[in-house]
């Protein structure tokens, strides 16, 4: 079942089925980020995750996170209830504020690329449009799969940095 991750209008993801587990830093483990993430799915339900374990993370590996020396990333296995219905018009809405924020980080990271292999500018802002004209499920999910993967390719080593 195809599903799109959301994290408060902040980050998004793409994926073919409900994750089993989710990559995640130590600092947004320490955060709680699960709180923060919805899942949609294309039969319009709508998914919470939460960690299938328990984790307690020390103090001292806390601190070393929320600093920056040592951030290091594991996978979390998931658990999801399912928590309500969502049409595709509030889906793509939910969407736009993400991609947004992550076209606006991308375009002020030191890390992206001005123009494309052509020399002409890059739009970031270009899938929005192309998600509100979208009229399906599916094409809300092609669009932002391919925009995510265009970021990747412009990042230094394609790691999800707007983690951070």
């Amino acid at each position: 079942m195809l599903c799109i991750e959301l994290y408060e209008g902040k980050w998004c993801d793409v994926h073919d089925e409900l994750p089993r587990s989710i990559n995640a830093t130590v600092q947004s483990v320490a955060r709680r980020f699960w709180r923060q993430c919805r899942v949609y799915a294309e039969d319009g339900t709508v998914w919470r995750p939460r960690p299938a374990d328990a984790f307690r993370l020390s103090f001292l590996t806390r601190i070393l996170s929320e600093i920056g020396l040592d951030n290091p990333t594991c996978p979390i296995p998931m658990l999801y209830e399912r928590v309500g219905q969502c049409s595709v018009a509030d889906l793509k809405e939910r969407l736009a504020a993400a991609v947004m924020a992550i076209a606006g980080r991308h375009h002020r990271s030191a890390r992206s690329v001005d123009d494309d292999e052509d020399g002409h500018p890059i739009d970031m802002y270009a899938p929005l449009d192309d998600i509100a004209r979208a009229e399906s499920f599916q094409e809300v999910a092609r669009i932002t799969r391919a925009f995510l993967s265009s970021l990747k390719d412009w990042t230094q080593d394609g790691d999800r940095w707007w983690w951070l």
